[in-house]
């Protein structure tokens, strides 16, 4: 109670969702920041998320602004604890309900907490994304790509995950049609409304996407860490961007290529829950802007691979402990992030991954007794 009287009126990704959707109802642009800025009296983060996003704010828009950010706050804690009782019972495995809580709650630097203070829609993704996993662990591929196309017309980035419907697994074939078609669907709800109807003539919705590099502890990503590596190295400007790019796509290359063996072996296992959690793993390592609430999305994955030593009950609780530590700590901590808390996220989660890959390479899926079949639950 004390975190959500704390942060309910301060929202204020959720405030730039509401000025975006009055002033689309008042026939601005909601891409001028300078349109929100005048609606709001001051300056306002700019509206960064397709047209398609605008028509669920357009109700909220409406509502006074304390009764609509208890229902979006509250909304989201109640779908986070579903969340958490959806990944205890289906995407872990002998994981106890406490190791997911703790790892949801405060992992990653309390990425969930991120979440709820901002305003943002991250959490309500991460719920869109994980119902389709849902699908796709039973086999029902139409849905999960109508799942993950909603999702990705937010952030459009979860549009990568489609990429399993080109796997084949045991309760589902191959799905190149599928894929085809949900990239169309996709680009046609998300780019068409910019070609066509009272859209057309808005600003591009990508036009102030902040940069990347620029975001700090808002966003702990490989490409931020790579950034800050290269000014303490002493470059600046456009040189130090270059560079930092350039060892993003060495860094994004290299583990893909280490990741490799573990892809082929989930390919040859067909295990639908093995895809999923390894998809979700490289799909945060990679991402560009996962930014600090993106992590949540991650919860369930360390705890299913769960490598030695955490490969046991109490070994998946000691791992979720390590997990929460951060964001417990840096909740309580009055002092200010320093690099090594602010890219704990992203160092932890390729640790585990790289330990994942290890212990693969020592004792594959295909062989290890470990390999969960489809339909269990733990």
């Amino acid at each position: 109670m004390g975190f959500v009287e704390r942060n309910l009126i301060h929202q204020g990704d959720l405030k730039t969702y509401q000025l975006a959707a009055a002033a689309a109802l008042k026939g601005l642009d909601p891409y001028l920041p300078e349109n929100l800025s005048a609606l709001a009296g001051r300056s306002v983060f700019p509206f960064v998320y397709p047209p398609v996003a605008l028509a669920m704010f357009a109700a909220a828009s409406s509502l006074p602004a304390k009764t609509a950010a208890a229902c979006w706050m509250w909304g989201k804690i109640g779908l986070l604890g579903v969340l958490i009782a959806v990944w205890s019972k289906w995407f872990t495995r002998n994981a106890t309900l406490l190791s997911v809580a703790l790892v949801a709650a405060f992992g990653w630097n309390a990425s969930a907490q991120w979440d709820l203070a901002a305003g943002n829609v991250a959490i309500l993704e991460c719920g869109l994304i994980w119902a389709a996993f849902a699908c796709y662990l039973a086999g029902w591929r139409m849905r999960f790509a109508l799942l993950i196309t909603a999702a990705a017309c937010f952030k459009v980035a979860p549009a990568a995950f489609l990429l399993l419907l080109l796997v084949p697994t045991s309760s589902a074939t191959a799905s190149p049609k599928r894929f085809v078609a949900a990239l169309s669907i996709l680009g046609l709800v998300v780019f068409g409304p910019t070609l066509f109807g009272p859209a057309a003539h808005y600003q591009r919705f990508w036009a102030h996407v902040p940069d990347a590099t620029g975001q700090g502890v808002a966003n702990p990503s490989a490409l931020g860490l790579a950034t800050l590596l290269v000014q303490m190295a002493g470059l600046r400007g456009n040189a130090a961007g270059l560079v930092a790019s350039a060892v993003w796509i060495a860094y994004a290359a290299g583990l893909v290529a280490c990741s490799l063996p573990l892809l082929r072996c989930a390919y040859a296992c067909r295990d639908a829950r093995r895809w999923i959690m390894t998809a979700v793993f490289l799909y945060v390592l990679l991402l560009p802007r996962p930014m600090a609430y993106g992590f949540v999305l991650l919860a369930p994955a360390p705890l299913f691979f769960a490598p030695k030593p955490f490969d046991s009950a109490a070994g998946r609780l000691l791992l979720g402990l390590v997990l929460a530590a951060q964001g417990i700590w840096r909740l309580t901590s009055n002092t200010g992030d320093s690099p090594l808390v602010t890219y704990a996220p992203f160092l932890l989660s390729l640790c585990v991954w790289l330990l994942v890959v290890h212990e693969h390479r020592v004792t594959p899926a295909s062989t290890s007794p470990r390999t969960t079949p489809v339909g269990a639950t733990h």
